[in-house]
């Protein structure tokens, strides 16, 4: 209704993506309600390449920090995949020059690929598609390594932002 954009404003132009979830936000900071209803359809393309898919969900994170800076909230899953890509990263180099850290960084490694495998076969034999057994494993790391990337590129980037004098 024209009455709960008057009262919250309208889609926040800034947000190429996540600009629902930031509207949202401010339907239910502003004391409304929102309600899905079955009657609404919604198509979703997936996206055509692996490649394609990462960069999505690259840019999702970086909405998603934005979205966590404008409204000044923490949300600790978004926190949490971008820490453990960061840790991943800082692992990796440490495990070139330290056995131990090698070890550490293969174990973690190990648990998530067999974690992906182990996911993709349950919807392989739930949903009786082959192609989430082929390409599953190549999904979930799109999405969580994109999802993590983003979201920590923008954290960098904001830290830089604010150490730079203003113009």
């Amino acid at each position: 209704r024209r009455e709960v954009f008057e009262k919250i404003g309208l889609f926040d132009e800034e947000f190429d993506v996540c600009n629902d979830v930031e509207l949202n936000h401010r339907i239910k900071a502003g004391g409304l309600k929102s309600f899905i209803s079955p009657k609404l359809q919604v198509f979703l393309y997936p996206r055509a390449t692996i490649q394609s898919l990462w960069r999505h969900m690259s840019r999702v994170g970086r909405g998603r920090f934005r979205f966590t800076q404008k409204h000044n909230i923490f949300s600790p899953l978004q926190w949490f995949a971008g820490a453990a890509l960061l840790g991943l990263l800082v692992l990796a180099f440490l495990s070139l020059m330290s056995r131990p850290f090698f070890e550490v960084f293969r174990t973690i490694i190990a648990i998530y690929v067999l974690t992906v495998i182990g996911y993709s076969f349950y919807l392989y034999t739930r949903e009786k598609r082959l192609s989430c057994l082929l390409y599953g494993p190549a999904v979930f790391v799109a999405i969580h390594f994109g999802l993590a990337s983003g979201f920590l590129r923008a954290l960098i980037d904001s830290l830089l932002k604010k150490r730079r004098p203003e113009s």
